[in-house]
Order: C-alpha cells, then sequence, then structure tokens
C-alpha cells in the first residue's frame, strides 16, 4: 500500500512542475502583454467566467489595433495565472 502511494506521488510531480511552470508563464505574459496598454484588476477582481469573456473580449481589441492576439495556449496559461492567483 505505501509503496503505491510514493508511485502515485511521484507520477504526479511532473504533472504539479508543468503546470507550475504555465502558471509562471501566465502571470508573465497577463503582466507584460495587458499591462503594456493598460493596468491590469487582481485577479481576484473578476470570477473565472469573467475573466474569460473579458480576455475574449481582449482578444477581439488587440485585432482591431493590428496586434497579435493570444495564442491557444498562451490563453490557457493566463487563465491558469488567474484561477491559481484566487
Amino acid at each position: 500500500m505505501r509503496r503505491g502511494v510514493i508511485i502515485l506521488l511521484f507520477s504526479l510531480l511532473p504533472m504539479t512542475a508543468w503546470a507550475e511552470a504555465h502558471v509562471v508563464r501566465g502571470q508573465d505574459i497577463f503582466e507584460g502583454r495587458c499591462q503594456a496598454c493598460h493596468q491590469t484588476p487582481k485577479p481576484k477582481a473578476l470570477s473565472m467566467s469573467q475573466w474569460r469573456a473579458v480576455l475574449q473580449t481582449m482578444q477581439v481589441r488587440m485585432q482591431q489595433k493590428s496586434m497579435d492576439p493570444l495564442s491557444d495556449q498562451e490563453m490557457a496559461d493566463v487563465l491558469l495565472y488567474l484561477a491559481e492567483a484566487r
């Protein structure tokens, strides 16, 4: 039993490291790309459904200003950061 728990814990470590890397990347994108144009609210200021709507709106606005929108992975990373920062 104990061996099974240890194996399970070690199998989860890469996922944790992967998630942490994406949270950090999401924070970098949020602070870099978003704050380049405007002040950003605190992650706790909005619910996750509100954040999703805001990010979709900002995708359209970036395209309107001839800026590259966030990639799907960048969007996922930002949402992961916002979820973790709550």
